[in-house]
């Protein structure tokens, strides 16, 4: 099966994660390792967004409705498209920076930014299954476990009407509220405030064996299905080994659930929530203090409302389609961008080309541009950095 970003289309892959690096806090609670791109739109928690560039040397933004739909190299365009375009319901920005390495040598870096037009009406967005899959083990202490369950209370009313929900509680096994779903759009709010009541924090953490069985779940036809898993990342029972619960469930979920992970407070290990959330299509939520981390979820749940295109994949011409990350790509939602990082080639006269496919509720559609590189770098440092720590990932 061609892996994304190469020559073919085909399915995401999931690389092997390297040896465990262990917690990513600082003594000042400060996340230092995010491998996720929230600096680069602006959601709290993440860096502030870059600054915008002077007027001389703004991003290149693409129209991409003006754009007549060619194959990825220039001499064989294509008479007839086998997916309906995307082009037209969809913003694409390209940014770029370079620096010279060590040897002299002038290296080329560049962010694609994609973006939902506002307001399209062609844009359907795909019912949701979510997990809210809450860490109640004895090292999530009363603090962080109360802000975990108001960042619940206060997702709930956030859902769609058309959207389902679970709530999901762990220390060495999964426990739930109810076995069935729960409708979003009439939910039983006092019986889950009374069941919140009675949670208190306590015992060992098994991480790996109670987020399995949320990793094997199917995930019907005509829904998208997604997991917040609210921790400090900490495995005290069982499988203690972040790189090795990385993989298996990564390995286990084969991209059927999108998994968003959400941590506040010290002693938390990042690397394991965010590598694993990395690894599956999501990203990581984390506050330094527990007490205003309710806020930073909240925007979370707003970021990841409405999916709008689900089993992204990418094919890249003009640059090495095998060095853009991530390789395994989220979903794309309204309200957040898709966010591609990868090198390029200084002074390079071709375009970058980007055909990425996408299932709606309907059909496969297809995004394919062609970008051509500005003459001056137009974006943020952070970009090689950003780029860099992907590829590590």
């Amino acid at each position: 099966v061609p892996k994304p970003g190469s020559s073919e289309i085909g399915p995401p892959t999931h690389p092997t994660v390297g040896p465990s690096q262990g917690p990513e806090a600082d003594g000042s609670g400060k996340f230092t390792g995010s491998s996720r791109l929230e600096d680069f739109f602006g959601a709290p928690g993440g860096l502030p967004p870059p600054p915008p560039p002077p007027p001389s040397e703004k991003p290149k933004t693409v129209d991409v409705a003006k754009l007549v739909p060619q194959g990825l190299t220039s001499d064989k365009p294509k008479t007839t498209q086998k997916f309906d375009s995307l082009n037209q319901l969809l913003n694409i920005e390209l940014f770029t920076q370079e620096r010279t390495s060590s040897k002299g040598k002038t290296e080329g870096y560049f962010l694609i930014r994609i973006t939902a037009k506002p307001d399209q009406k062609q844009l359907t967005v795909i019912p949701k299954d979510v997990y809210f899959v809450l860490d109640i083990s004895s090292s999530i202490g009363s603090a962080r476990l109360e802000a975990f369950k108001s960042s619940v209370l206060a997702a709930i009313p956030q859902l769609n009407p058309t959207d389902r929900f679970k709530i999901m509680v762990f220390r060495d096994r999964l426990l739930s509220f109810r076995d069935d779903w729960l409708p979003a759009e009439n939910p039983p709010m006092d019986e889950i405030h009374s069941w919140f009541s009675k949670l208190k924090s306590g015992g060992v953490t098994d991480f790996y064996t109670s987020l399995r069985p949320v990793a094997e779940s199917r995930r019907p036809a005509g829904r998208m299905a997604m997991a917040l898993v609210m921790s400090d990342g900490v495995p005290t029972k069982g499988e203690i080994d972040s790189t090795q619960i990385i993989n298996e469930l990564s390995e286990v979920n084969e991209n059927k659930v999108s998994i968003f992970t959400l941590s506040a407070g010290r002693e938390v290990n990042n690397f394991l929530l965010d590598l694993l959330s990395y690894r599956n299509q999501g990203w990581l939520r984390y506050s330094a203090d527990p007490r205003v981390a309710v806020e930073g979820f909240n925007q979370l749940a707003q970021q990841i409302r409405n999916p709008l295109f689900l089993n992204l994949r990418f094919r890249f011409a003009g640059v090495a389609g095998e060095q853009v990350y991530p390789q395994n790509l989220p979903n794309l939602y309204r309200e957040s961008p898709l966010l591609l990082f990868g090198r390029y080639t200084p002074e390079q006269t071709t375009p970058i080309s980007l055909q990425i496919l996408g299932e709606t509720l309907e059909k496969t559609r297809e995004l394919l541009v062609q970008l051509p590189i500005p003459d001056k770098p137009t974006g943020p440092e952070t970009i090689v950095q950003t780029w860099a720590r992907q590829r590590i990932y």
